[in-house]
């Protein structure tokens, strides 16, 4: 028997299956999930109204932040009560998920002094801990949701077209 609370804890309880959601919410950009042209392609494509002057979508990269976020596992539940080393207050990430069943939240914030990071999803009641390079990777993905469009002349890839 596992020796640990931490040992005993299903690290898997925020995952879920990323077909179920059909809009995105970063920062103060909307991102509609939209039909894929390639009826044989499980790939999710995305679009936006908003975009700003000058960006497209990279779609490698929204889907690769949302299989991140769908297979998330924390390292340890912190408890159930905010603190300020929490980080959550100036979140380093806010994210809304539109699911089949509702919505969903994501605040991370840096632990104060530390190198690891906090996850509060809005339908738990826990606060988490992840791994720094967990908490990294999500981070540094939506960074590159919106790229520059290419420049005259050169041809983007099928996963950056705009839409």
């Amino acid at each position: 028997a596992p020796d640990t609370l931490e040992n005993w804890q299903d690290k898997t309880i925020s995952q879920f299956n990323k077909e179920e959601i059909s809009r995105i919410k970063l920062e103060d950009k909307v991102f509609q999930r939209i039909e894929n042209k390639d009826k044989q392609s499980k790939t999710m494509q995305w679009q936006s109204a908003d975009l700003p002057k000058g960006k497209r979508l990279n779609q490698k990269a929204i889907n690769d932040g949302l299989s991140s976020l769908a297979n998330l596992m924390f390292n340890k539940v912190l408890g159930k009560e905010s603190k300020s080393e929490y980080g959550t207050d100036k979140p380093v990430l806010k994210l809304h998920l539109m699911l089949k069943k509702g919505g969903r939240e994501y605040l991370l914030g840096q632990l104060k002094d530390k190198d690891d990071y906090v996850l509060k999803v809005s339908d738990r009641p826990e606060y988490f801990q992840l791994d720094s390079h967990v908490a990294k990777s999500i981070v540094d993905s939506s960074k590159r949701w919106l790229t520059d469009k290419a420049k005259e002349g050169s041809k983007a890839t099928e996963d950056d077209k705009e839409r």
